[in-house]
């Protein structure tokens, strides 16, 4: 009985997972008497394992695409994070690692405009290897959309207790107690994975703004005691 290789499977859930709604019409795996009649990864190898799956490009996630999900695993690749695939071929396009991930032209009878065809390496250890792809970092609309809500609610509240702020600095309540409030998860539900990046991202760069304004801060109320000071005369 064929199966499919187990990093090829990880990718596919990982596609499912992320874009749980997704359209499935022209996902594929095993090949069918055309594949089977021609040399082709969706053919089971001499172990029974095929090395080849294909993705619907209809991911229903707005603010999301195939392209982009096929770029970011192409360029993990180009970059040598990740060496388990051995092409990837979509909307006309191939790239192989035994071109260096470059992009070309494809000229296959499939334009492969409906699904991106995904081709695994045949090295055991490759095969193996159930690592995410990166397709758990793209961000949709309904993560943007999850990251303003947290992120406002957790400012306002902050605005509207200035008062108790735990180190009596300009910025703290507004920066750290805020963002802290908004990272965690809400009601019990962990963000997923490309939200909660964003939103630790999003701390980071507020932490260093938030140094930023204190030493602006403090400049500014050096010059007002310098301007106020009273002018010494000279004899």
């Amino acid at each position: 009985m064929a199966t499919l290789v187990p990093c090829l499977d990880a990718l596919r859930s990982e596609f499912n997972r992320n874009f749980p709604r997704r359209d499935k019409s022209s996902d594929g795996w095993i090949g069918d008497a055309a594949h089977q009649a021609s040399r082709s990864d969706h053919n089971p190898d001499s172990r029974g394992i095929v090395h080849a799956i294909d993705v619907d490009e209809d991911l229903r996630a707005p603010g999301a695409s195939l392209r982009e999900c096929v770029e970011e695993v192409v360029r993990r690749h180009r970059a040598g994070r990740d060496n388990r695939l051995t092409y990837v071929i979509y909307e006309r396009t191939i790239w192989s690692a035994s071109y260096d991930w470059r992009p070309r032209d494809y000229s296959g009878s499939n334009p492969h405009d409906k699904h991106a065809h995904f081709s695994a390496s045949y090295v055991r250890a490759r095969e193996n290897s159930r690592a995410p792809f990166g397709v758990e970092d793209i961000v949709t609309q309904a993560d943007r959309d999850d990251i303003v809500r947290r992120t406002t609610a957790a400012v306002v509240a902050a605005l509207s207790d200035r008062d108790k702020q735990a180190d009596g600095s300009f910025t703290s309540m507004i920066g750290r107690n805020a963002l802290d409030q908004g990272i965690p998860p809400a009601n019990g539900v962990t963000p997923r994975w490309a939200a909660w990046r964003v939103m630790t991202d999003t701390r980071t760069r507020i932490v260093e703004l938030e140094s930023m304004i204190e030493q602006l801060q403090t400049k500014i109320d050096g010059l007002s005691r310098t301007a106020s000071a009273p002018a010494q005369q000279g004899y």
